[in-house]
């Protein structure tokens, strides 16, 4: 079994046995929350993240190119961004996902580690 799949509902009660109750209950948890998985995006798509503060907007521009802004000292204008994915706010991410409930963190070439509060609302736009 991949680590994808057990974001696939008929595996939820299944976790991986190298997580442990709380990662497994966090995954879960994420899955029913709700979100977007970057690499199922068309080249072209835009998401709204809103977090607690302030909105983002992520543009898939390639395969595995994004730009992201919506922070004034950021990314105040769309910013190539890296290792785009959603924390529960320690050191475990979930790579490519932007999950509600979950705090976005991202790399850009200026600034190695960016994460937010705690999101809020997921919309393609």
């Amino acid at each position: 079994m991949k680590n994808d799949e057990i974001l696939e509902p008929g595996n939820l009660l299944n976790p991986l046995p190298e997580f442990g109750a709380r990662i497994s209950q966090l995954v879960a948890e994420s899955f029913l929350a709700g979100g977007a998985k970057l690499n199922e995006l068309r080249v072209g798509s835009r998401l709204a993240v809103t977090t607690e503060n302030r909105t983002y907007i992520i543009e898939k521009r390639g395969l595995d190119d994004y730009y992201i802004s919506g922070h004034p000292e950021f990314c105040p204008e769309p910013t190539k961004a890296f290792n785009i994915g959603s924390t529960w706010g320690g050191s475990m991410m979930k790579c490519r996902f932007v999950g509600r409930d979950m705090c976005l963190e991202f790399r850009t070439e200026e600034y190695e580690r960016v994460s937010t509060s705690l999101i809020r609302e997921v919309k393609e736009i």
